[in-house]
């Protein structure tokens, strides 16, 4: 009867250990694809603003070559006066 016992122990034992690993493995790549997935988005947003601002500091330089006021190329280009007269 004890010998039933302890075998039907070790093998939920056995069972329990080896659905808590499947569990970690599944909840770790679950957890790397969102991670990875949230980097990815953050990485665009963050990319697109620097490309964005790139672009209006050359739109500023080129419309201070053209001679036009600090105030209006700040106006155009979102940037700030002080941006602008470093540049």
């Amino acid at each position: 009867f004890w010998d039933i016992i302890r075998t039907e122990r070790t093998l939920v034992e056995g069972a329990f250990r080896k659905g808590l690993a499947r569990g970690m493995e599944q909840g770790l790549a679950k957890g790397r694809e969102q991670g990875l997935a949230k980097c990815r988005a953050e990485g665009l947003a963050e990319g697109r603003a620097e490309g964005e601002t790139e672009k209006a500091i050359q739109i500023a330089r080129t419309l201070k070559s053209m001679g036009l006021s600090t105030h209006d190329i700040a106006q155009a280009t979102g940037l700030t006066e002080q941006e602008i007269e470093g540049l």
